[in-house]
């Protein structure tokens, strides 16, 4: 009788132990878009809604399409002649989802030209030049945000080849929400080069950027900073805070 017992517990926690593992939820289901064959760049952001913004290039066509209930929709031509040789196109949709816009580049190598395209609130994409370069000079890595007020804030990089003053360093241009562009404001320094700005909207509207920093030598090397403007407001390279890296480490990346 006694062993019986045993057996029996044994049998019982040997169901109990089954029944934990099969009530594990199954694993988390992914859905995956195939967004076309010849497809190099792409950018993707999600607003309140959780609507999600896509927009790619196939092969120098820039696209958009939004993701609604697991499914890809609104797939619109952009705009042509988008080069990516240097930077993909950069997304930014505001939280509230009724505005996307897209900064990018056109034409390859010197002299090239920063593009902004957006869609409007009857759906439909407009394209405007922001910035074109002289033929000494290259646009590359633009990033963009458009906070809650509707401005649309813009960083990127200009190269300058001019013989012996070469140089990388970031430039600013703000469009006002009744569209019209500021002047172009040179954001940071030229030595050392500050690179690779990324730009975010946060649910409130503020704007949020990040770059780093090469050509230094010692701790600050590769370093990450970080600026914020509130919506309405205005990017401030004086604002900036250094994100801190973690012990031992000697990059930041982007």
């Amino acid at each position: 009788m006694t062993n019986f017992k045993k057996f029996r517990c044994r049998s019982i926690l040997t169901a109990l132990a089954v029944s934990c593992v099969m009530a594990i939820p199954a694993a988390a289901q992914y859905n995956m878009y195939d967004l076309g064959f010849n497809v190099t760049t792409q950018d993707i952001q999600a607003d309140n809604t959780n609507t999600v913004h896509l927009i790619w290039t196939d092969r120098s066509t820039l696209y958009y399409g939004k993701i609604v209930n697991n499914a890809l929709t609104g797939k619109v031509q952009i705009a042509t002649k988008v080069s990516t040789r240097f930077w993909r196109p950069y997304l930014s949709v505001r939280p509230d989802g009724k505005s996307a816009h897209t900064v990018w580049c056109q034409g390859g190598g010197k002299g090239n030209t920063l593009k902004h395209s957006w869609r409007d609130s009857a759906g439909k994409w407009r394209t405007q030049t922001v910035y074109k370069a002289s033929s000494s000079k290259q646009i590359a890595m633009p990033s963009c945000a458009v906070d809650g007020a509707g401005q649309v804030h813009v960083l990127f990089g200009i190269f300058n080849d001019v013989q012996s003053n070469t140089y990388y360093t970031l430039f600013y241009k703000k469009r006002s929400a009744g569209g019209a562009w500021g002047r172009l404001a040179s954001f940071a320094p030229k030595h050392p080069e500050h690179t690779f700005p990324m730009m975010f909207t946060d649910s409130t509207g503020g704007v949020h950027a990040t770059w780093c920093i090469v050509g230094v030598l010692g701790s600050d090397k590769n370093d990450a900073y970080y600026c914020t403007a509130p919506s309405g407001g205005k990017l401030s390279f004086a604002s900036k805070v250094k994100i801190p890296k973690g012990p031992g480490l000697t990059l930041n990346g982007y």
